[in-house]
């Protein structure tokens, strides 16, 4: 039996089926899969009202689903909405809700993922942000908390690689030649997850 569309039930139905669907493309790796889940987590969004207690929920899934599918076709579209959609869902989250450090933690890696993609410097700081305020509203024993401070740590490593780099490219030539010679045995030994790290 079809559920009603004004059903109140009806918007945490299809976060449900949003949530067993894109758990099932994990398994299966079907885009069918996570193409129904993107439809589903979309359709509870437009039925969940603005202030209602699930909506952060319905946010959070369909963010979740557009990311797992950038990851597979790298859409930016997809990328820029569950950007949007994660942003919106930190929005409609109560600060001391427990999970709104994960909701940010998930902000600050596609913001992280768009500054990859397009090399644009504010996404890069958009993610140490929401890294930072992962940070600061996560609890000392919540078990995301060392993922968190490791991601913040890398998206910092980044962008000292990034400020020094164009620190760099405005030094007059004859500078980074003195520079860089007397350093430069020092990079073989740049962290792996900043394979340009400037010794300098």
């Amino acid at each position: 039996m079809t559920t009603p569309v004004d059903h109140i039930d009806r918007p945490d139905m299809l976060s449900n089926l949003s949530d067993a669907l894109r758990i099932r493309f994990g398994q299966t790796r079907q885009l069918a899969d996570l193409d129904e889940a993107i439809d589903a987590a979309r359709e509870a969004v437009v039925f969940t009202p603005i202030h209602g207690p699930n909506r952060a929920i319905a946010l959070t899934n369909l963010g979740a689903g557009l990311h797992a599918r950038f990851n597979q076709v790298e859409k930016m579209a997809d990328l820029d909405e569950s950007i949007r959609a994660w942003r919106d869902a930190v929005s409609a989250t109560l600060t001391h809700d427990i999970a709104k450090g994960a909701l940010l933690a998930n902000l600050g890696h596609a913001q992280l993922d768009r500054f990859r993609q397009v090399g644009e410097p504010g996404d890069l700081d958009r993610a140490v942000d929401a890294y930072r305020e992962a940070v600061a509203v996560t609890l000392p024993d919540q078990p995301i908390r060392a993922a968190v401070l490791s991601n913040l740590g890398v998206a910092l490593q980044m962008r000292f690689d990034r400020d020094e780099k164009l620190e760099i490219s405005t030094r007059p030539s004859s500078f980074i030649g003195a520079c860089w010679r007397p350093f430069s045995v020092t990079t073989q030994t740049a962290p792996q997850c900043c394979p340009h790290f400037i010794s300098c």
